[in-house]
């Protein structure tokens, strides 16, 4: 017959990470109930052997931090990127319409792209009733 602890212990094993996972899943009021059992919880860590959870926790907030904080650098490089396009663009748009005839425009468009160290450009003229 087996001792009581003995049964507890193997539906303990039973429990995969899966099962777990779905636990606090489904009962996030754990963490509320058993907040000392946290503080308590060590997370292997490759450098300093083990680290709390919450310790871990944090690691894991300002490592995502940094990544966004990155990609927020990257967009705003783009945004002040595109900004001076548009600006460009502008000109060129104002530009051309000033041209006074279609090779005027040309002469126009093509100093524009050289400005702008483009290797070459062209436009492309539709109809007043063109379609995709």
């Amino acid at each position: 017959m087996k001792q009581p602890g003995e049964e507890l212990q193997e539906t303990l094993t039973e429990l995969d990470d899966r099962a777990v996972v779905d636990y606090l899943i489904k009962n996030p009021e754990f963490f509320i109930r058993n907040a000392r059992a946290v503080e308590a919880i060590r997370v292997p860590h490759p450098v300093r052997g083990t680290v709390s959870l919450v310790e871990w926790h944090m690691a894991r907030a300002r490592n995502h931090i940094h990544v966004l904080e990155e990609n927020m650098a990257l967009l705003m490089e783009q945004a002040i990127a595109n900004e001076g396009l548009f600006y460009r663009l502008l000109y060129l748009q104002r530009s051309l319409t000033a041209a006074s005839s279609l090779d005027d425009m040309l002469m126009r468009f093509h100093r524009w792209a050289r400005d702008l160290g483009l290797a070459g450009a062209s436009l492309r003229l539709f109809p007043d009733r063109w379609r995709l």
